[in-house]
């Protein structure tokens, strides 16, 4: 995916109810990462942004995707709950709910608010952790510390000034 594309989507996904909180734990956190490290680096998506709060996951994915993206997102779904329950042997049953949230973002500008946006909602979540502790977003990423999933891209208009 080249850096001129122009339109992404935004994706939430909403944990159940009784399954809120579970991403505060460091060690989850860092395995919903290393998932969609893999995927990133298998299925060849672009991710812009991604953030985990207590009650949901949202992550930016440029468009168009190489592969159908409801397929990819669902396989990282199943992937990463298989894993979780695996490591939490007393967790059972599903984590996130059915359905997705979306957002078609058409613009360049669009993607940078939205990018803001996912980094402010995470940025308490992120000044109540410990120093050097799992990120709850992408934000490093945006500030030269490579994650292994995010691909920052800078606004058009800071790109023509360079």
């Amino acid at each position: 995916m080249n850096e001129g594309s122009e339109r992404a989507v935004r994706i939430t996904k909403h944990l159940r109810p009784g399954r809120r909180g579970f991403l505060r734990k460091e060690d989850s956190r860092n395995l919903l990462r290393r998932t969609l490290e893999y995927y990133v680096r298998t299925m060849g998506l672009v991710v812009y942004a991604w953030s985990v709060t207590v009650d949901r996951f949202e992550i930016i994915v440029a468009l168009p995707a190489p592969v159908p993206l409801g397929k990819t997102l669902a396989a990282f779904f199943h992937h990463f709950g298989r894993r979780h329950r695996m490591r939490y042997r007393n967790k059972r049953g599903p984590m996130f709910r059915n359905r997705y949230l979306t957002r078609v973002l058409e613009s360049e500008e669009e993607i940078w608010e939205e990018v803001c946006r996912l980094h402010a909602e995470a940025a308490s979540l992120e000044a109540a952790a410990r120093p050097g502790s799992e990120p709850f977003s992408s934000s490093r990423a945006w500030l030269g510390v490579p994650d292994g999933v995010t691909q920052p891209r800078r606004p058009v208009r800071e790109r023509a000034a360079a």
